[in-house]
Protein backbone atom coordinates (compact mmCIF):
# COMPACT_ATOMS: atom_id res chain seq x y z
CA UNK A 1 0.00 0.00 0.00
CA UNK A 2 1.68 3.46 -1.09
CA UNK A 3 1.89 5.82 1.53
CA UNK A 4 0.56 9.61 1.38
CA UNK A 5 2.66 11.94 3.69
CA UNK A 6 2.80 15.81 3.06
CA UNK A 7 6.20 17.12 4.32
CA UNK A 8 6.70 20.29 5.39
CA UNK A 9 8.57 23.67 3.51
CA UNK A 10 12.52 23.04 3.18
CA UNK A 11 13.01 25.70 6.10
CA UNK A 12 10.99 23.62 8.49
CA UNK A 13 12.74 20.44 7.99
CA UNK A 14 15.80 22.45 8.48
CA UNK A 15 14.83 23.97 11.68
CA UNK A 16 13.20 20.92 13.05
CA UNK A 17 16.66 18.96 12.11
CA UNK A 18 18.56 21.63 13.76
CA UNK A 19 15.89 20.89 17.02
CA UNK A 20 15.79 17.64 16.84
CA UNK A 21 19.89 17.40 16.21
CA UNK A 22 19.39 15.17 13.04
CA UNK A 23 22.32 17.85 11.24
CA UNK A 24 24.33 15.14 10.07
CA UNK A 25 21.84 12.29 10.60
CA UNK A 26 19.57 10.24 8.56
CA UNK A 27 15.80 11.21 9.02
CA UNK A 28 14.30 8.44 9.72
CA UNK A 29 10.66 9.34 9.53
CA UNK A 30 11.39 10.33 5.64
CA UNK A 31 12.67 6.80 4.65
CA UNK A 32 10.72 4.91 2.00
CA UNK A 33 8.11 6.87 1.16
CA UNK A 34 6.16 6.25 -1.93
CA UNK A 35 4.05 9.64 -3.04
CA UNK A 36 0.87 8.79 -5.02
CA UNK A 37 0.49 11.96 -6.39
CA UNK A 38 2.97 15.78 -7.26
CA UNK A 39 2.90 16.63 -3.58
CA UNK A 40 4.09 20.07 -3.31
CA UNK A 41 6.04 21.72 -0.17
CA UNK A 42 5.43 24.71 1.61
CA UNK A 43 3.78 27.66 -0.32
CA UNK A 44 4.79 28.95 -3.54
CA UNK A 45 4.97 32.60 -1.72
CA UNK A 46 7.88 31.34 -0.30
CA UNK A 47 9.90 30.36 -2.93
CA UNK A 48 11.42 28.00 -0.60
CA UNK A 49 9.15 24.61 -2.54
CA UNK A 50 10.22 21.39 -2.94
CA UNK A 51 7.63 19.35 -4.96
CA UNK A 52 7.83 15.51 -4.65
CA UNK A 53 6.65 13.89 -7.89
CA UNK A 54 3.65 11.02 -8.42
CA UNK A 55 5.59 7.48 -7.48
CA UNK A 56 8.88 8.87 -6.28
CA UNK A 57 10.04 7.23 -3.22
CA UNK A 58 12.47 9.16 -0.89
CA UNK A 59 15.08 6.27 0.42
CA UNK A 60 16.71 8.53 2.15
CA UNK A 61 17.00 12.03 4.01
CA UNK A 62 20.07 13.85 5.63
CA UNK A 63 20.05 17.59 6.60
CA UNK A 64 23.64 18.25 6.24
CA UNK A 65 24.19 21.89 7.65
CA UNK A 66 21.63 25.03 7.10
CA UNK A 67 21.91 25.19 3.72
CA UNK A 68 21.90 21.63 2.10
CA UNK A 69 19.78 18.76 2.01
CA UNK A 70 21.19 15.36 0.77
CA UNK A 71 18.23 12.72 -0.51
CA UNK A 72 18.45 8.73 -1.47
CA UNK A 73 16.41 8.43 -4.49
CA UNK A 74 14.73 5.31 -6.05
CA UNK A 75 14.10 4.52 -9.45
CA UNK A 76 11.42 6.72 -10.55
CA UNK A 77 11.73 9.54 -8.24
CA UNK A 78 11.49 12.96 -9.61
CA UNK A 79 11.67 15.85 -7.15
CA UNK A 80 11.68 19.96 -8.10
CA UNK A 81 13.41 22.88 -5.64
CA UNK A 82 12.67 26.50 -6.25
CA UNK A 83 15.31 28.26 -4.72
CA UNK A 84 14.41 31.26 -1.95
CA UNK A 85 14.37 34.38 -3.25
CA UNK A 86 17.77 35.95 -3.90
CA UNK A 87 19.84 32.55 -3.23
CA UNK A 88 21.00 30.08 -6.10
CA UNK A 89 20.96 26.75 -6.13
CA UNK A 90 23.13 23.70 -6.77
CA UNK A 91 23.32 19.95 -6.63
CA UNK A 92 25.92 17.27 -7.06
CA UNK A 93 24.49 15.87 -10.20
CA UNK A 94 22.53 18.56 -11.79
CA UNK A 95 25.07 21.96 -11.77
CA UNK A 96 24.28 25.30 -10.47
CA UNK A 97 21.54 27.24 -10.86
CA UNK A 98 20.33 30.98 -10.49
CA UNK A 99 17.84 32.59 -7.72
CA UNK A 100 14.11 32.13 -8.75
CA UNK A 101 14.96 29.21 -11.16
CA UNK A 102 13.71 25.26 -10.71
CA UNK A 103 15.99 22.51 -10.00
CA UNK A 104 14.72 18.91 -10.71
CA UNK A 105 16.48 15.97 -9.46
CA UNK A 106 15.80 13.00 -11.40
CA UNK A 107 17.02 8.98 -10.20
CA UNK A 108 19.47 7.74 -12.87
CA UNK A 109 21.85 5.16 -12.28
CA UNK A 110 24.57 7.06 -12.60
CA UNK A 111 23.45 9.66 -9.55
CA UNK A 112 21.12 8.01 -6.98
CA UNK A 113 22.46 10.50 -4.39
CA UNK A 114 22.45 14.32 -4.57
CA UNK A 115 23.17 16.97 -2.54
CA UNK A 116 21.31 19.80 -2.80
CA UNK A 117 22.60 23.24 -1.38
CA UNK A 118 20.06 26.23 -1.57
CA UNK A 119 22.99 29.64 -0.46
CA UNK A 120 25.16 32.09 -1.77
CA UNK A 121 26.69 31.00 -5.06
CA UNK A 122 30.21 31.04 -6.10
CA UNK A 123 32.08 33.58 -8.54
CA UNK A 124 33.37 31.47 -11.46
CA UNK A 125 36.30 32.43 -13.89
CA UNK A 126 38.45 34.48 -10.97
CA UNK A 127 41.36 35.88 -12.63
CA UNK A 128 43.62 38.07 -10.16
CA UNK A 129 46.89 39.87 -12.27
CA UNK A 130 48.80 42.11 -11.04
CA UNK A 131 51.22 44.11 -13.68
CA UNK A 132 53.87 44.44 -11.42
CA UNK A 133 54.85 41.35 -8.46
CA UNK A 134 57.69 43.12 -6.96
CA UNK A 135 57.55 43.41 -3.29
CA UNK A 136 56.92 46.43 -1.39
CA UNK A 137 56.17 48.05 -4.64
CA UNK A 138 52.74 49.50 -5.98
CA UNK A 139 51.08 47.76 -8.92
CA UNK A 140 47.94 48.11 -10.85
CA UNK A 141 45.94 44.92 -10.23
CA UNK A 142 42.92 43.59 -12.44
CA UNK A 143 40.34 41.45 -11.35
CA UNK A 144 37.97 39.68 -13.67
CA UNK A 145 34.96 37.41 -13.16
CA UNK A 146 31.19 35.99 -13.72
CA UNK A 147 28.43 36.53 -11.72
CA UNK A 148 26.20 34.14 -10.44
CA UNK A 149 23.39 36.34 -9.41
CA UNK A 150 22.30 39.42 -11.34
CA UNK A 151 22.80 42.65 -9.65
CA UNK A 152 20.92 46.16 -9.09
CA UNK A 153 22.44 49.24 -9.42
CA UNK A 154 22.89 49.67 -5.52
CA UNK A 155 24.95 46.66 -5.33
CA UNK A 156 28.56 46.67 -4.30
CA UNK A 157 31.60 44.71 -5.46
CA UNK A 158 33.82 44.50 -2.44
CA UNK A 159 37.56 43.44 -2.80
CA UNK A 160 38.95 42.58 1.35
CA UNK A 161 42.68 42.53 0.47
CA UNK A 162 45.18 40.88 2.89
CA UNK A 163 47.03 42.33 5.42
CA UNK A 164 50.07 42.37 3.72
CA UNK A 165 48.99 44.50 1.16
CA UNK A 166 49.32 48.71 1.50
CA UNK A 167 46.22 50.50 0.21
CA UNK A 168 45.87 53.89 -0.39
CA UNK A 169 43.71 56.27 1.38
CA UNK A 170 40.68 58.53 0.08
CA UNK A 171 37.41 58.07 -1.66
CA UNK A 172 36.96 58.41 -5.13
CA UNK A 173 36.19 56.26 -8.37
CA UNK A 174 38.80 58.00 -10.61
CA UNK A 175 41.39 55.15 -9.50
CA UNK A 176 39.05 52.55 -10.97
CA UNK A 177 38.04 51.24 -14.04
CA UNK A 178 34.81 48.85 -14.24
CA UNK A 179 33.33 47.23 -16.99
CA UNK A 180 30.24 44.89 -17.33
CA UNK A 181 31.99 42.94 -20.13
CA UNK A 182 33.06 45.23 -22.37
CA UNK A 183 30.73 48.14 -21.53
CA UNK A 184 32.67 50.43 -19.02
CA UNK A 185 30.58 51.38 -16.04
CA UNK A 186 31.01 54.45 -14.47
CA UNK A 187 30.34 53.54 -10.40
CA UNK A 188 28.13 55.95 -8.34
CA UNK A 189 30.88 55.34 -5.77
CA UNK A 190 34.15 54.25 -4.66
CA UNK A 191 35.85 53.66 -1.21
CA UNK A 192 38.78 52.43 0.10
CA UNK A 193 40.78 52.17 3.03
CA UNK A 194 44.24 50.72 4.34
CA UNK A 195 43.00 50.45 7.80
CA UNK A 196 40.10 47.99 6.42
CA UNK A 197 41.87 46.64 3.58
CA UNK A 198 38.94 46.88 2.32
CA UNK A 199 37.78 48.52 -2.03
CA UNK A 200 33.80 48.90 -1.92
CA UNK A 201 33.08 50.04 -5.62
CA UNK A 202 28.85 50.82 -5.70
CA UNK A 203 27.19 50.00 -9.11
CA UNK A 204 25.28 52.79 -10.81
CA UNK A 205 23.29 50.08 -13.05
CA UNK A 206 22.48 46.74 -12.89
CA UNK A 207 24.52 44.10 -14.10
CA UNK A 208 22.82 40.39 -15.33
CA UNK A 209 23.92 37.31 -14.12
CA UNK A 210 26.39 35.55 -16.09
CA UNK A 211 27.83 38.86 -16.75
CA UNK A 212 32.00 38.96 -17.10
CA UNK A 213 33.13 42.02 -14.81
CA UNK A 214 36.29 43.49 -15.20
CA UNK A 215 37.79 45.41 -12.57
CA UNK A 216 41.29 47.49 -13.33
CA UNK A 217 42.67 49.22 -9.74
CA UNK A 218 45.72 51.55 -11.02
CA UNK A 219 49.16 51.59 -9.52
CA UNK A 220 48.50 54.12 -7.07
CA UNK A 221 46.14 52.01 -5.13
CA UNK A 222 47.68 49.02 -4.04
CA UNK A 223 51.17 48.57 -3.07
CA UNK A 224 52.39 44.54 -2.93
CA UNK A 225 53.22 42.88 0.46
CA UNK A 226 56.57 42.00 1.65
CA UNK A 227 58.91 39.79 0.19
CA UNK A 228 58.48 37.23 3.02
CA UNK A 229 55.00 37.33 3.31
CA UNK A 230 54.17 36.53 -0.56
CA UNK A 231 54.25 32.75 -0.09
CA UNK A 232 51.68 33.54 3.05
CA UNK A 233 47.88 33.22 1.03
CA UNK A 234 46.30 34.72 4.51
CA UNK A 235 48.89 37.95 3.97
CA UNK A 236 48.63 38.09 -0.06
CA UNK A 237 45.36 36.72 -0.53
CA UNK A 238 41.87 38.42 -1.98
CA UNK A 239 38.67 37.90 -0.59
CA UNK A 240 36.08 38.79 -3.86
CA UNK A 241 32.40 39.52 -2.94
CA UNK A 242 28.78 40.67 -4.62
CA UNK A 243 26.55 41.98 -2.08
CA UNK A 244 23.87 44.36 -1.33
CA UNK A 245 23.73 47.87 -0.29
CA UNK A 246 23.16 46.44 2.71
CA UNK A 247 26.86 44.56 2.86
CA UNK A 248 24.34 41.13 2.55
CA UNK A 249 26.76 38.89 0.67
CA UNK A 250 25.07 37.52 -2.84
CA UNK A 251 28.28 35.80 -4.60
CA UNK A 252 31.75 35.42 -2.88
CA UNK A 253 34.86 33.53 -4.14
CA UNK A 254 37.62 33.66 -1.50
CA UNK A 255 41.37 33.61 -1.19
CA UNK A 256 41.87 34.96 -5.07
CA UNK A 257 45.55 36.31 -5.65
CA UNK A 258 48.25 36.83 -8.00
CA UNK A 259 50.61 35.16 -6.23
CA UNK A 260 50.63 31.76 -7.46
CA UNK A 261 53.57 30.01 -6.97
CA UNK A 262 56.55 31.81 -4.64
CA UNK A 263 59.70 29.89 -5.30
CA UNK A 264 62.35 30.05 -2.60
CA UNK A 265 65.62 30.42 -4.96
CA UNK A 266 69.24 30.64 -2.93
CA UNK A 267 72.29 32.11 -3.88
CA UNK A 268 73.92 30.75 -7.12
CA UNK A 269 72.79 28.57 -10.18
CA UNK A 270 69.25 27.96 -9.82
CA UNK A 271 66.68 25.66 -12.00
CA UNK A 272 63.17 25.92 -12.04
CA UNK A 273 60.33 25.63 -14.68
CA UNK A 274 56.73 27.13 -14.16
CA UNK A 275 54.13 24.65 -13.90
CA UNK A 276 51.73 26.42 -15.94
CA UNK A 277 51.06 29.27 -18.42
CA UNK A 278 52.02 33.02 -16.81
CA UNK A 279 49.79 35.97 -17.32
CA UNK A 280 52.44 37.25 -18.84
CA UNK A 281 55.25 35.54 -20.23
CA UNK A 282 57.56 38.06 -21.58
CA UNK A 283 61.08 37.70 -19.29
CA UNK A 284 61.75 40.99 -18.62
CA UNK A 285 58.12 40.84 -17.18
CA UNK A 286 58.53 37.48 -15.39
CA UNK A 287 62.13 38.43 -13.94
CA UNK A 288 60.89 41.88 -12.66
CA UNK A 289 60.39 40.88 -8.99
CA UNK A 290 63.80 39.49 -8.42
CA UNK A 291 65.33 41.77 -10.87
CA UNK A 292 68.06 43.35 -8.97
CA UNK A 293 69.18 39.78 -7.22
CA UNK A 294 70.02 37.87 -10.70
CA UNK A 295 72.87 37.75 -12.94
CA UNK A 296 71.79 35.79 -15.43
CA UNK A 297 68.82 33.37 -16.81
CA UNK A 298 69.69 30.41 -19.70
CA UNK A 299 67.47 27.56 -21.45
CA UNK A 300 69.02 24.85 -23.80
CA UNK A 301 67.94 26.19 -27.08
CA UNK A 302 68.92 24.66 -31.03
CA UNK A 303 71.65 26.80 -32.47
CA UNK A 304 71.19 26.24 -35.85
CA UNK A 305 74.79 27.95 -36.36
CA UNK A 306 76.41 25.48 -34.48
CA UNK A 307 73.63 22.80 -35.14
CA UNK A 308 73.49 21.97 -31.34
CA UNK A 309 71.74 22.96 -28.60
CA UNK A 310 73.09 25.49 -26.23
CA UNK A 311 72.43 27.88 -23.15
CA UNK A 312 71.22 30.96 -24.64
CA UNK A 313 68.81 33.64 -22.73
CA UNK A 314 65.40 33.23 -23.37
CA UNK A 315 62.80 36.25 -24.55
CA UNK A 316 59.68 34.62 -22.99
CA UNK A 317 59.10 32.23 -19.41
CA UNK A 318 57.40 29.09 -20.78
CA UNK A 319 55.72 25.86 -19.38
CA UNK A 320 57.80 22.40 -20.06
CA UNK A 321 60.85 24.68 -20.05
CA UNK A 322 63.28 24.61 -17.57
CA UNK A 323 65.06 27.82 -16.79
CA UNK A 324 68.59 28.11 -15.21
CA UNK A 325 69.07 31.75 -12.85
CA UNK A 326 71.85 32.79 -11.25
CA UNK A 327 71.21 34.77 -7.81
CA UNK A 328 73.33 37.32 -6.28
CA UNK A 329 73.94 39.26 -3.26
CA UNK A 330 74.40 38.01 0.41
CA UNK A 331 70.38 37.16 1.88
CA UNK A 332 68.77 34.44 1.10
CA UNK A 333 66.58 33.05 0.25
CA UNK A 334 65.32 35.02 -2.20
CA UNK A 335 61.02 35.10 -2.64
CA UNK A 336 60.41 34.85 -6.81
CA UNK A 337 56.77 34.96 -7.41
CA UNK A 338 54.98 33.60 -9.88
CA UNK A 339 51.60 34.83 -11.68
CA UNK A 340 49.68 32.29 -13.46
CA UNK A 341 47.34 32.83 -16.36
CA UNK A 342 43.40 32.06 -16.37
CA UNK A 343 42.62 28.76 -17.45
CA UNK A 344 40.61 28.95 -20.85
CA UNK A 345 40.68 26.58 -23.70
CA UNK A 346 43.57 27.20 -24.96
CA UNK A 347 45.56 26.51 -22.19
CA UNK A 348 44.19 23.49 -20.15
CA UNK A 349 46.70 21.27 -21.89
CA UNK A 350 50.47 22.46 -22.42
CA UNK A 351 52.14 21.08 -25.45
CA UNK A 352 55.91 21.43 -26.42
CA UNK A 353 58.16 19.76 -29.64
CA UNK A 354 61.05 18.21 -29.46
CA UNK A 355 62.55 18.55 -32.31
CA UNK A 356 66.14 17.77 -32.54
CA UNK A 357 68.69 15.45 -31.11
CA UNK A 358 70.64 16.36 -27.74
CA UNK A 359 70.20 17.53 -24.09
CA UNK A 360 66.81 19.89 -23.49
CA UNK A 361 65.90 21.96 -20.04
CA UNK A 362 62.27 20.68 -19.79
CA UNK A 363 59.95 21.01 -16.93
CA UNK A 364 56.66 19.24 -15.24
CA UNK A 365 52.92 20.29 -15.81
CA UNK A 366 50.28 18.00 -14.36
CA UNK A 367 47.66 17.88 -12.16
CA UNK A 368 49.22 16.07 -9.43
CA UNK A 369 52.45 18.02 -7.06
CA UNK A 370 54.75 15.15 -8.22
CA UNK A 371 54.86 11.98 -10.01
CA UNK A 372 57.24 9.55 -10.85
CA UNK A 373 58.25 10.55 -14.70
CA UNK A 374 58.00 7.57 -17.00
CA UNK A 375 54.58 6.72 -15.72
CA UNK A 376 51.76 7.15 -18.26
CA UNK A 377 50.17 10.43 -18.49
CA UNK A 378 53.21 12.62 -17.01
CA UNK A 379 54.45 14.15 -19.68
CA UNK A 380 56.84 11.70 -21.41
CA UNK A 381 54.04 9.62 -23.67
CA UNK A 382 55.36 11.49 -26.51
CA UNK A 383 58.41 10.05 -25.87
CA UNK A 384 58.40 6.57 -24.53
CA UNK A 385 58.41 3.78 -27.29
CA UNK A 386 58.19 6.73 -30.05
CA UNK A 387 61.27 5.25 -31.63
CA UNK A 388 62.52 3.38 -33.92
CA UNK A 389 61.43 -0.28 -33.51
CA UNK A 390 59.53 0.80 -30.98
CA UNK A 391 62.54 2.45 -28.42
CA UNK A 392 62.55 5.39 -26.04
CA UNK A 393 63.03 8.45 -28.05
CA UNK A 394 65.64 9.88 -24.65
CA UNK A 395 68.13 8.85 -23.30
CA UNK A 396 68.52 9.67 -19.89
CA UNK A 397 66.78 12.33 -17.43
CA UNK A 398 68.81 14.23 -15.22
CA UNK A 399 68.16 16.41 -12.04
CA UNK A 400 70.07 18.87 -11.37
CA UNK A 401 69.02 19.47 -7.49
CA UNK A 402 70.52 16.44 -6.28
CA UNK A 403 67.46 15.00 -4.90
CA UNK A 404 67.47 11.18 -4.28
CA UNK A 405 65.63 9.00 -7.13
CA UNK A 406 62.15 8.78 -7.03
CA UNK A 407 61.86 11.42 -3.89
CA UNK A 408 60.51 14.87 -5.23
CA UNK A 409 62.64 17.78 -5.25
CA UNK A 410 62.71 20.18 -2.19
CA UNK A 411 65.31 22.84 -3.47
CA UNK A 412 65.75 25.11 -6.16
CA UNK A 413 69.85 24.65 -6.21
CA UNK A 414 71.69 23.26 -8.67
CA UNK A 415 74.58 21.21 -7.42
CA UNK A 416 76.42 20.47 -10.55
CA UNK A 417 78.96 17.70 -7.84
CA UNK A 418 75.68 15.72 -7.56
CA UNK A 419 73.21 15.52 -10.07
CA UNK A 420 71.14 12.18 -10.49
CA UNK A 421 70.37 10.30 -13.26
CA UNK A 422 68.05 7.45 -14.74
CA UNK A 423 68.28 6.11 -18.34
CA UNK A 424 64.97 5.11 -20.58
CA UNK A 425 63.26 2.46 -18.92
CA UNK A 426 62.49 -0.75 -21.15
CA UNK A 427 59.50 -0.94 -22.88
CA UNK A 428 58.21 2.80 -22.49
CA UNK A 429 59.90 2.97 -19.71
CA UNK A 430 59.91 1.76 -15.73
CA UNK A 431 61.83 4.32 -13.91
CA UNK A 432 61.48 5.88 -10.60
CA UNK A 433 62.81 9.41 -11.02
CA UNK A 434 60.31 11.95 -9.76
CA UNK A 435 58.87 14.99 -11.67
CA UNK A 436 58.16 17.90 -9.22
CA UNK A 437 56.36 21.03 -10.33
CA UNK A 438 57.93 23.95 -10.74
CA UNK A 439 61.44 22.38 -11.15
CA UNK A 440 63.57 22.30 -14.30
CA UNK A 441 65.32 19.07 -15.65
CA UNK A 442 67.85 17.66 -18.45
CA UNK A 443 66.50 15.01 -20.54
CA UNK A 444 68.66 13.65 -23.95
CA UNK A 445 66.65 13.72 -26.97
CA UNK A 446 68.54 10.38 -29.00
CA UNK A 447 67.55 11.63 -33.05
CA UNK A 448 65.96 14.59 -34.60
CA UNK A 449 62.44 14.34 -35.37
CA UNK A 450 59.21 16.66 -35.82
CA UNK A 451 57.21 13.90 -34.45
CA UNK A 452 58.24 14.13 -31.01
CA UNK A 453 56.51 16.10 -28.21
CA UNK A 454 56.02 17.14 -24.57
CA UNK A 455 52.67 17.68 -22.39
CA UNK A 456 51.04 18.05 -19.51
CA UNK A 457 47.60 18.90 -18.36
CA UNK A 458 47.26 22.22 -16.28
CA UNK A 459 47.22 21.56 -12.27
CA UNK A 460 46.34 24.08 -9.45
Amino acid sequence: MKMIKKLISITGILAMAMTLCLVGGVNAAYNDVVFSADTPIGSSNSHQDMVVAKDSVVAGFVVGDANDVTLTLEEGSNITFESALGKIMSASCGGTFTAGSTLNVVWSSACTTSVVTIGTGTLTEINVAASLLTPEQQSAYTVTFRTINALSATDIIRLDFGGGFTLATGDTASNVVLKDDTVTITPSAVSYSDSTKKILITLNSTVAAGSIINIVLDSDLVKNPVANSLSDTGLSGIDIYTTTSGGTIIDSKPNQTAFNRVLDLVLGWNIFAPSQELEDSDKTAVMAPISARYDAIYTLTWNSTLSTMTWQTPTTIDPLYGYAVYINGSSTPVKFPLDFAKETQTNITERRAMNHAGFHSIGFVGVSASAVAQTAGNCLDGLNGTGPGGTDAFGSIIDLTKANVGNPQTTHAWDPTGNTSEGAGANSGNGTMKFTRDYGFLISINFTSDDLFLWGNRGL
